[in-house]
């Protein structure tokens, strides 16, 4: 897959925690390990096994934008025809490189997502104390991010998904903001869809970045649980009663054109149930794929009765979609 990133470059060639004022693009191979568990990541550290552990098997840097977009146009071309598409993905807080990059690979074989993946890898902190570093980095990268998704819709790629995990999604969103205020309407025009997981989003500060992109882009999904243990540590850091992607009552945002899918009952009690849609072996098994999830909940497609929401509610372009296992 491909990773752009703004973190600095130590001595010994790896990526920092330290931000940067340049853009490096990769081209990354990372081995799956044959036997682990669906949605999970072992990694060995320095000792990894590849038997095992995620290991970045191969790292070729792409030396400038431009060979960047040309091998991403290579890759495409020898994808089928209705395959070609890329996915990019901006991951959360208390991400390493590697973990982000790992995690990345896990959610694109897993989900079995179609086309390029690519992943925008801002220099979180990696640490669970990092909370305010990783926040003023997101801001920080806003124009980088920028930049990369105009610079992909210009070339002529094709489709474009875009996904932002927990912080990664306020990146997100505050991103969107951003270009839309300088061409109104561009979110639309250029996403085939937009995809929030556990966005770790002040409520208030979701609907003001919403009113600046008109139209919405559509479709826009929102995974949420109301047992995740990592925004409700963010929801007491910030003095707010829930975040975005842990809200139980979603009459703040009912009024907005957007896909609220709720995830709650996939939770697991061993875990913070941060990522539930790239960890929960039961909710992959019922998504089969980014794209089914799309071709299915998201056009109304008949036919799709193993992926019937538990409950649905819909007013005027808000949806509302409850999951549970064994339906």
């Amino acid at each position: 897959m491909f990773v752009v990133t703004n973190r600095s470059i130590d001595t010994n060639g790896q990526f920092t925690i330290e931000r940067s004022r340049s853009v490096q693009y990769l081209d990354l191979t990372v081995s799956v390990p044959p036997d682990r568990a669906v949605g999970q990541v072992p990694t060995g550290g320095e000792r990894a096994d590849p038997q095992k552990d995620f290991v970045i098997a191969e790292r070729r840097p792409i030396a400038s934008q431009s060979s960047f977009i040309s091998d991403l146009k290579k890759g495409l071309r020898s994808q089928p025809p209705l395959e070609r598409e890329v996915t990019v993905f901006v991951h959360g807080y208390n991400n390493g490189f590697s973990e982000a990059v790992f995690r990345a690979a896990q959610l694109k074989h897993d989900l079995e997502i179609e086309g390029e993946f690519l992943t925008f890898a801002w220099p979180s902190r990696g640490s669970a104390f990092g909370y305010e570093y990783d926040k003023d980095s997101v801001l920080a990268a806003r124009t980088e991010l920028q930049n990369l998704l105009v610079t992909l819709s210009k070339s002529g790629i094709g489709r474009i998904n875009l996904v932002g995990h927990s912080m990664g999604g306020f990146l997100t969103m505050e991103t969107l903001r951003q270009i839309d205020l300088q061409d109104r309407g561009w979110s639309a025009r250029s996403l085939d869809r937009l995809v929030l997981i556990s966005p770790d989003i002040d409520v208030d500060v979701f609907r003001d970045q919403v009113s600046y992109l008109e139209p919405v882009p559509q479709p826009f999904v929102i995974f949420v649980s109301s047992q995740d243990a990592a925004l409700r540590l963010s929801a007491r850091i910030t003095g707010e009663p829930a975040r975005l992607g842990n809200i139980s009552n979603t009459s703040d945002i009912s009024d907005l054109p957007v896909s609220v899918i709720d995830v709650t009952a996939f939770s697991d009690d061993s875990s913070t149930s941060h990522f539930v849609v790239g960890s929960s072996p039961d909710l992959i098994a019922l998504i089969e794929g980014a794209r089914k999830l799309d071709r299915g909940f998201m056009s109304g497609d008949s036919g799709m009765s193993d992926l019937l929401p538990v409950s649905l509610n819909s007013t005027g372009g808000f949806t509302e979609i409850t999951l549970e296992p064994g339906r």
